[in-house]
């Protein structure tokens, strides 16, 4: 038996004990998934939260901009500023999903909740619209026929039906949701399906009815989870609970930046991700001076930097 499994064991038993269902995250392996810089380039990293192990991944592509986990974990789609790949998890197998040219570059791989589909942006002589193809390239469509300056990452929604995506129009942050069956239809009529929201979105909570942002303060980002659902007194919320509400009630999320932060010119905690069962979050925070990666519970308790290098970001998630 190995050690692991032996912890495994020990885990489960005192669940038993205990009656602690905070315990059964110890019995799964999860596994962050960052980026770290250097001079000599772009480093994919994993690192298994229950032991701490690092393993550098070589993806087959330098630089590395946006990446996304297919939903079984297996695969990776990732973007060098100009083409989609897909990759296997150990780095094998890279295959282009796009082929760019002198005008057109596609960025920003986001997959589909049923592994079906990648959404992406298509960049067209310095001007971004949204679109959507097929897990092995093919089937390629435009979700917004106009050009628009958006900017990943892009984020679906639990159950597949919306796409979120960053606008950096203006100074301000901000975000947009799209129907995409409707702008698959209408695409010329996209942005007026889908709903504004305060901050850069990162990620949509398991649930469907949150989103974790980032938002501007007097000189700094923080994350902030935006209810997009239910809870509000919207009569279209209340009718069906997944489609997003105009208005939302915006919740800072206590990540602790204490003032004895080293001083930053910009500080910043952003880039933030639900864990699958929704009770954590990982992010990105330069309160030491420069970008590591954290992660906390989602209530704002247990922080903890999990990363020490000269550059680390673009936290993700591992599904299992």
């Amino acid at each position: 038996m190995t050690f692991r499994n032996i912890l495994r064991l020990v885990a489960i038993w005192l669940v038993f004990i205990t009656g602690s269902g905070r315990l059964l995250a110890q019995t799964s392996d999860p596994i962050i998934s960052y980026l770290t810089g250097t001079d000599k380039g772009t480093q994919f990293n994993l690192m298994d939260l229950n032991t701490g192990e690092i393993r550098k991944i070589d993806l087959g592509i330098e630089p590395i901009y946006g990446y996304d986990w297919s939903p079984d974990g297996k695969q990776i789609a990732l973007d060098d500023g100009h083409d989609v790949y897909v990759v296997s998890a150990d780095g094998s197998g890279l295959q282009p999903l796009t082929h760019s040219t002198a005008q057109v570059v596609y960025t920003a791989p986001a997959w589909s909740p049923d592994g079906t589909q990648i959404g992406l942006v298509e960049w067209t002589d310095g001007q971004a619209r949204l679109a959507v193809m097929n897990s092995d390239g093919s089937n390629f469509r435009r979700l917004t026929a106009q050009a628009d300056i958006v900017r990943g990452p892009l984020k679906w929604s639990p159950d597949g039906k919306y796409l979120a995506a960053n606008s950096v129009a203006s100074v301000v942050l901000e975000s947009f949701v799209i129907d995409v069956p409707v702008c698959l239809q209408t695409p010329d009529q996209c942005r007026d399906s889908g709903i504004t929201l305060s901050g850069a979105i990162s990620d949509w909570s398991p649930n469907g009815r949150r989103m974790l942002v980032s938002t501007n303060g007097k000189f700094s980002s923080s994350l902030s989870i935006n209810e997009i659902a239910v809870q509000l007194a919207d009569a279209t919320c209340q009718k069906q609970p997944l489609v997003p509400c105009a208005a939302g009630l915006s919740l800072t999320l206590n990540t602790h930046w204490v003032k004895g932060a080293v001083n930053t010119v910009y500080p910043y905690d952003s880039d933030g991700h639900w864990s699958a069962d929704g009770n954590q979050i990982v992010f990105v925070s330069n309160r030491t001076g420069t970008a590591q990666v954290y992660v906390i519970d989602a209530d704002g308790s247990h922080l903890r930097q999990l990363t020490h290098d000269s550059l680390a970001y673009a936290p993700r998630w591992q599904p299992a």
